[in-house]
């Protein structure tokens, strides 16, 4: 069975059908398209489609400014004088990306005095501080985009920091049972930890990963948290 292809120009190269187009979370778009052209002119369409070049005929949807050819084409060269040129180029549908976030769970020893009253005649708070336990979650917030390979770090826009956090558990109970062991009738509650505890962001990662004219990049903001102030445990017994 032979195949006649009726072109107007002969130096062309021909689209084949199968247009494939990947779009990721994170924007980044990759097409893979075939394109067949005469063998006889070969070292014209491999300069053609030399990495970095745009993607031939023009379409560069959907992204938003072009598609360029990475990694170098594979060639199928065939016995009709034809030769299959299998092209991957890579572009961004986006330049906001996706941003997700996760949990993330830490232990701070808060300094936590005493303020006991009707302490037995003779007998004062102590002014050392227990270490009490806390343990807080907060959130690290990563954004995955895709930005112009000659983007330096120091433009890359970092997500926005989650300052809040939950806490989870604290060793007040241990504590107010030894203190209970002491004083059985007595009664103690802890005071609020939220003037106890600070939250600021830090960045934890920043990775890139280069495909041609641009670099998938995904960056992690976490919630760190500090002590700066002490917690205070109130009682009567």
């Amino acid at each position: 069975m032979s195949l006649t292809l009726y072109i107007s120009n002969p130096t062309a190269l021909i689209p084949q059908a199968g247009r494939a187009v990947d779009t990721f979370p994170s924007g980044l778009v990759r097409v893979t398209q075939t394109y067949l052209g005469r063998t006889a002119n070969a070292a014209a369409h491999r300069a053609t489609l030399a990495v970095g070049n745009n993607m031939p005929g023009g379409d560069s949807s959907p992204c938003i400014d072009g598609l360029k050819i990475f990694p170098e084409v594979q060639e199928r060269r065939r016995e009709d004088g034809f030769t299959e040129y299998i092209v991957s180029a890579y572009g961004r549908a986006n330049s906001t990306g996706k941003t997700t976030k996760s949990m993330e769970v830490q232990t701070v020893q808060v300094p936590t005095f005493f303020n006991i009253t009707n302490l037995p005649a003779g007998t004062n708070n102590s002014t050392t501080p227990v270490q009490m336990a806390v343990v807080v979650a907060t959130a690290a917030v990563t954004q995955s985009k895709v930005v112009p390979a000659s983007a330096s770090n120091s433009a890359i826009t970092l997500p926005t920091p989650d300052l809040t956090y939950t806490v989870i558990s604290t060793t007040f109970n241990s504590i107010k049972a030894g203190l209970k062991g002491l004083y059985p009738n007595g009664s103690f509650t802890l005071g609020s930890l939220t003037a106890a505890i600070s939250v600021t962001g830090e960045l934890k990662a920043l990775t890139r990963t280069g495909y041609g004219s641009f670099d998938e990049v995904s960056a992690t903001m976490a919630g760190t948290p500090s002590v700066i102030n002490s917690a205070t445990i109130t009682g009567t017994i």
